[in-house]
């Protein structure tokens, strides 16, 4: 298995947003890890929506397309 070399500037700023997010793992602890874990669910619950009936989601109120960008969102991002 070859390694990435951090020379290389996509590889540098992969390391760098994983040392980010570890740092912010590292300060805020559970924090975190519960934001992430609800983040989670709601994307996949609002998925699932999407999935069975995009008119359930207009009906809660909620732009189609903006649920349809949310639920491709990484975890981390909010």
């Amino acid at each position: 298995m070859m390694s990435a070399h951090l020379s290389n500037p996509p590889a540098r700023a992969l390391a760098d947003a994983v040392s980010a997010l570890l740092d912010d793992v590292g300060r805020h602890g559970g924090g975190v890890i519960s934001t992430w874990s609800e983040r989670t669910r709601l994307r996949r619950e609002l998925g699932r929506l999407l999935d069975t009936d995009p008119r359930l989601v207009a009906d809660a109120g909620l732009d189609v397309a903006w649920a349809a960008r949310e639920i491709q969102k990484p975890f981390w991002r909010a």
